[in-house]
Order: C-alpha cells, then structure tokens, then sequence
C-alpha cells in the first residue's frame, strides 16, 4: 500500500527519455472538447494510415469499439500494444497493464486487517463503489477483492457502479448508501477521484473522519491527502509510471518482430 503512487512528472520524464522508442509526437494537440471524446478517439483509427506508422498504442476504454481498427492494423502489418486496459476480444502484439486483480487483492488484505483491528474480526458492511462496469480495469479489482473475501461470510458486501467514472456518481451512491445501511463500516472505491465526492457525501449526512472508514485505488495524489485530512485509510497504488516504461523496454523488439521471452521482469525496481 502506498500513497500516490501516480507520479504525472515522473511518467513524462520517462515518455521524454524514451521518445525515440515511443516516436511521441510533436505536433501540436488540438483545443479540447471540440468534438465529443468518445468520437474523437475512434474516428483516427479510420483514417489510417495517414503518414507511415510503425506502432499504434492505445490506452483503451472503449475497448469493444476498437476491435475492427486493431485487425485492421494489424492486417496491414502495424503492431499494436496497450496501455493500462487490456482488450480481449482481439489480439494485440502487447500489453502493459497494472495488476488490477492484485490491487483487488491488496485492498481486501487490507480491509480485513482494517476490520479485524476495529470490530474484533472480520464482519460489518462493506460498501463497494466501482468505477463504469463496461471497463475490464474496475472488474478486476472487483473480481480480486471479492475472491479475497469469499472465506469472511460475515462480510457484507454491497456493490455499485459509478457509471462513466464519475466522481458525482460515486457521490450520489454513497449518499444513498449511508441512508439505507447507516451501519456500513467500510467503504472500498476503486479510484481515489472517486473518494472525493465520497468524503462531501458523507460530511452532507453529518460524518466526520473516522466514522465510516475508507480506502481506495490506483495511488492519486488526491489520496494521499484524503489520508492526511483522516478520511482515508489507505490507497493502493497502481504503478502507472512502470506500466509507460514496460512499454519503453520492449517497443523495439515488438517493432522488429523479436520473440520476448515468457518471465519475470524487473521495471523501475518493480517485479
């Protein structure tokens, strides 16, 4: 567990000291929110290819929709590699994703320690806030927290989605949630964006820090203050700043064609 693990300098200076293997673009980036998001990141894929491309990476959420562009890609001979979100429904030349199952697994390890020490074992309400159900990322963590818990039948486990990731959302839910099970003891988000309209829902309903506790996922800075302030727990990090350099690492070898070994690699000291 440890706070704030997205590190937004750290992970441009690695895309910097790195470009030549990423060939991160120089051209200027449009105004934002000129056309809707969603359209915006498919529309390109189209069109390609418009210069000549050797790689594509993603970061996808809309992973489904991406499909027929990846195989096209691929088909005219252009490797695609992923960023944070793995699309199974095609394949891809190369992944590099956080271990959301682990986190799922971090956080109950953490919540049983948490309730164990506050209610003398393992039992009470948990009420779990994910992020949008249509995105593999928060159904991980869902699936290694709850395989966790499965042993702790006193457990209660209440689970909602803040659909699109939005923090109002997660708000709302809890909100809801604190009037229709005012004994929850615990409240799992699966990004600490999320904790923030968390934490105004419960001062709202007249909370302080330390009611109800709390703990989130992914390591944003917005964490680590909600841990100084008492409202949170513990955060559990994702290390996105290695997930950029794994792709740095193998970007060539993927480009050339190379076999990458199947085993255990070391990335910015992480395993």
């Amino acid at each position: 567990v440890e706070p704030a693990g997205v590190n937004v300098d750290r992970l441009a200076q690695h895309g910097l000291r790195h470009r030549r293997a990423l060939d991160m673009p120089a051209r200027p980036p449009l105004a934002p929110r000129r056309v809707p998001a969603r359209l915006f990141r498919l529309a390109w894929l189209g069109g390609l290819p418009q210069c000549e491309v050797r790689r594509i990476l993603l970061a996808a959420v809309d992973f489904n929709a991406l499909q027929p562009s990846i195989e096209k890609a691929r088909a005219a001979g252009i490797p695609v590699m992923e960023f944070d979100r793995q699309i199974t429904a095609t394949p891809s030349d190369f992944t590099s994703v956080a271990g959301t199952v682990e986190i799922g697994y971090v956080a109950a390890g953490e919540i049983q320690k948490m309730l164990t020490a506050t209610k003398g074992g393992v039992k009470g309400k948990i009420l779990q806030v994910l992020a949008d159900p249509a995105d593999p990322y928060t159904l991980d963590i869902q699936k290694g927290f709850e395989e966790k818990m499965k042993d702790y039948p006193e457990a209660q486990i209440i689970s909602l989605p803040a659909m699109a990731w939005e923090a109002s959302n997660a708000g709302t839910i809890v909100s809801d949630q604190i009037v229709a099970n005012p004994d929850i003891d615990l409240i799992l988000l699966h990004a600490a964006h999320l904790s923030v309209a968390a934490v105004a829902a419960l001062e709202a309903k007249g909370k302080k820090p330390g009611d109800v506790m709390m703990i989130s996922s992914n390591g944003a800075p917005v964490g680590l203050e909600l841990i100084r302030k008492g409202w949170l727990n513990a955060e559990v990090e994702q290390p996105l700043y290695a997930q950029a350099a794994a792709l740095a690492m193998f970007a060539d070898k993927v480009v050339n064609k190379q076999e990458i070994k199947a085993g255990t690699y070391t990335v910015l000291g992480l395993e």
